[in-house]
């Protein structure tokens, strides 16, 4: 996940902590980008 996207930083003044989040992008968004082009081929395979 580091090398996908940088890390948020969150910083706790009060506490003196520093603390890095990394994240990536969700099985399911990462399959809902690929649904409108299924979806226009479906239709048009049964459309025409």
């Amino acid at each position: 996940m580091k090398e996908q996207r940088s890390p948020i930083v969150m910083e706790f003044a009060d506490l003196g902590i520093t603390n890095y989040l990394y994240y990536r992008e969700s099985d399911l968004l990462y399959q809902l980008r690929y649904f409108p082009y299924v979806q226009l081929l479906v239709i048009s395979i049964f459309g025409f």
